[in-house]
């Protein structure tokens, strides 16, 4: 016998095995705890993020047809998509064969029908929203994008496999980058276009949801952009920003080369160094209202009121980038 393990979102078990003679005699069964499947050859297998669900896709030894199977249950669909909702409830994609429409359904319910080559479907982590993306025969062929089944206006990026729409943590806010036949690229949040640039890259909500940000990058360098608002100063490369305080609070650096400048921002506070200033070495104090980094042997720290630096300190880099002083500051 020969078996793959794994753990299941509720920590049961989670196998696939075959057993017989040779490795080749006998069909692949997949379980959960003591569940086990009917035997199929060509396994691809998708856990349920809740419980103890799956969704199997496979051949039937006896009968070399493809076959559905969820939760060990043999089950009659044409579907041709499966992707787990943050529940557990699953969204199917299958075809209309008379008009060839896309039908999306949740759980057996049907949520979307158009005339759509379905590229992938992008539920929310949290809350009920859900995103679709795809290209239309009636509309060309540049990818379209649906929320909650509405398409919106304009297209995205038609690159399989790159992000292209994002949710924040509750679900409550979406975003997504747009291409226009310009070739620039644009940010949609919540269904309101937002200044164009070459590109967008970066992109971020805060853990909160309320706020968003981004790079836009431009024929003179990348600008920062935080709730749809450019921020002074340009950059040669683009740091994720850090967020403080649930999205209170937001920090950043910004490079450039032409003139050499290194800087820190934090809500507005910005300090600016040289090539010594260490931009990957941000950290946040736990309530999110201070923000360090190291300039050399000096820790920078910023904050709403200002900046102060601690000089003559060692310190120690620990994992996700905290400062943790080991011998006593002195101000400046």
């Amino acid at each position: 016998a020969s078996a793959v393990l794994g753990l299941g979102s509720d920590d049961r078990f989670c196998y696939l095995r075959r057993q017989g003679g040779g490795e080749g005699s006998a069909p692949w069964r997949f379980g959960v705890g003591d569940q086990s499947s009917p035997g199929v050859d060509q396994v691809q297998v998708m856990l349920s993020p809740v419980g103890h669900g799956y969704i199997l896709l496979g051949k039937l030894r006896e009968t070399r047809q493809p076959v559905f199977i969820r939760d060990g249950e043999i089950a009659e669909t044409s579907a041709s998509n499966f992707v787990y909702r943050h529940d557990g409830k699953l969204f199917t994609v299958e075809h209309d064969p008379d008009t060839a429409d896309a039908i999306v359904r949740l759980n057996g319910d049907q949520v979307f029908r158009g005339d759509f080559m379905v590229q992938e479907i992008v539920p929310a982590p949290a809350g009920e929203s859900w995103a679709l993306i795809g290209t239309s025969r009636s509309r060309g062929i540049n990818a379209l994008l649906v929320i909650n089944g509405e398409v919106i206006d304009g297209n995205v990026p038609n690159m399989v496999g790159a992000k292209r729409v994002w949710f924040s943590d509750d679900g409550a806010h979406w975003a997504a980058i747009m291409q226009p036949q310009t070739g620039r690229q644009y940010v949609v949040m919540d269904g309101e276009p937002q200044d164009e640039y070459r590109a967008i890259q970066e992109l971020s909500f805060s853990p909160d949801g309320a706020r968003l940000a981004y790079w836009g990058r431009s024929p003179t360098g990348a600008y920062l952009v935080i709730d749809g608002e450019e921020q002074d100063g340009v950059s040669t490369t683009t740091p994720p920003v850090v967020w403080g305080g649930g999205g209170a609070h937001v920090g950043w650096a910004e490079i450039a080369t032409n003139p050499n400048r290194f800087s820190a921002l934090f809500d507005g506070a910005r300090y600016q160094g040289d090539q010594n200033l260490h931009h990957t070495t941000i950290g946040l104090s736990p309530d999110g209202n201070r923000m360090a980094l190291m300039h050399g042997p000096t820790i920078v720290e910023l904050t709403e009121a200002g900046i102060s630096k601690h000089e003559r300190v060692q310190v120690a880099v620990h994992q996700g980038l905290s400062l943790i002083p080991i011998r006593r500051c002195r101000r400046t």
